[in-house]
């Protein structure tokens, strides 16, 4: 599975390490680098919101990639891709919003088709 934009970078936080750390000292670890990483978005301006498709394990194209784009507290400007995991290995969803109702989810599909539908008699004239 692909993250949808172009930047294929891995991203991974684990170290390898000699020696053996308690689930304690782990624990605290990764307690302290998601803090830090997070922590990050203090004070950030959230300026676009959105979902973008990107492959599935087949490679159909078929998962929905939430996407926020923020600026930082410090000016930096960020895409951020909702992930399952920190290797990118499929799409995550966030929890806490206000759910969409039924209808108005059919209401954003038929929507969405139009465009789909605009787009593609767009193309045929286009290659026509």
């Amino acid at each position: 599975m692909s993250r949808p934009t172009a930047d294929k970078r891995s991203f991974s936080h684990t170290h390898t390490h000699t020696h053996t750390h308690t689930m304690n000292e782990h624990l605290t670890h990764h307690l302290a680098f998601h803090r830090l990483y997070y922590a990050a978005l203090k004070g950030a301006t959230i300026t676009a919101a959105g979902v973008e498709l990107g492959e599935d394990e087949h490679g159909t194209g078929n998962d929905c990639w939430p996407t926020i784009t923020a600026t930082l507290a410090n000016g930096d400007k960020v895409k951020l891709e909702v992930s399952q995991d920190e290797e990118g290995n499929g799409p995550g969803f966030l929890f806490g919003l206000p759910m969409p109702t039924q209808e108005e989810t059919k209401e954003k599909a038929k929507l969405i088709l139009v465009g789909i539908k605009a787009v593609k008699e767009r193309e045929e004239k286009a290659n026509a």
